[in-house]
């Protein structure tokens, strides 16, 4: 089981057997694929069709090119079964290629989703796009941004905010959303980002039973 970190990889020098292991297990080398500058295609080619983890950095993406963020990011969105987004500044939070990579992209690994942009206000919080499908998607964290997703598999949800903004989602959605996810949601995180509900007072109320910790 891959632990998120590299180490393992000096197992590759021990010698001729552990090398051959560590080479034919798949997860170990899906797991931060860009942990590392280079050696990602070959990362990539021993992962197999195991679900990578997409860890992305302003560090990381600084030594992406436009090509490569266009023509094989959405690819790596696709098989990915957690993305980690942190810590972005609104220069790459508006960089086109990188919004194409997740416009309406379908995954079927995807169980974590976690997108941050911290210190400044993003020039636009939600991304125009289609919406992000992953139907066992369970973790969602956003934190001054936002990306459209469809799952029926949602057990968190945190949506938190550093500015007193309009919300940065529909009150459409925050209502399907909740509404889909009331049969397994656990954790529902909220800060300065309650869509305004006036328009749908008559609309059924959502009971969560399962929820361990609501912070609004």
């Amino acid at each position: 089981r891959s632990t998120g970190t590299i180490g393992w990889i000096k197992l590759c020098h021990v010698c001729q057997l552990w090398r051959s292991l560590v080479r034919a297990t798949p997860t170990l080398w899906a797991s931060s694929v860009f942990s590392l500058r280079q050696g990602q295609e070959l990362r990539l080619s021993l992962a197999a069709d195991a679900p990578i983890q997409l860890d992305l950095s302003p560090i990381i993406l600084q030594h992406l090119s436009d090509e490569f963020v266009q023509d094989v990011l959405p690819g790596l969105v696709s098989r990915a079964g957690r993305i980690h987004l942190n810590d972005f500044a609104p220069l790459f939070y508006v960089w086109t290629p990188l919004r194409a990579a997740f416009d309406n992209c379908h995954t079927t690994d995807l169980t974590v989703l976690s997108f941050s942009c911290g210190g400044e206000r993003a020039p636009d919080p939600t991304w125009a796009i289609a919406p992000l499908h992953a139907p066992v998607l369970r973790s969602v964290s956003f934190k001054n941004v936002f990306i459209p997703f469809v799952t029926d598999a949602l057990t968190v949800l945190e949506i938190l905010s550093d500015f007193d903004d309009e919300p940065p989602f529909s009150a459409e959605f925050f209502l399907d959303t909740l509404t889909r996810a009331a049969p397994t949601l656990e954790v529902l995180a909220l800060s300065r980002c309650i869509p305004d509900l006036s328009a749908h007072a008559r609309v059924p109320p959502v009971r969560i039973e399962c929820a361990r910790l609501v912070r609004l």
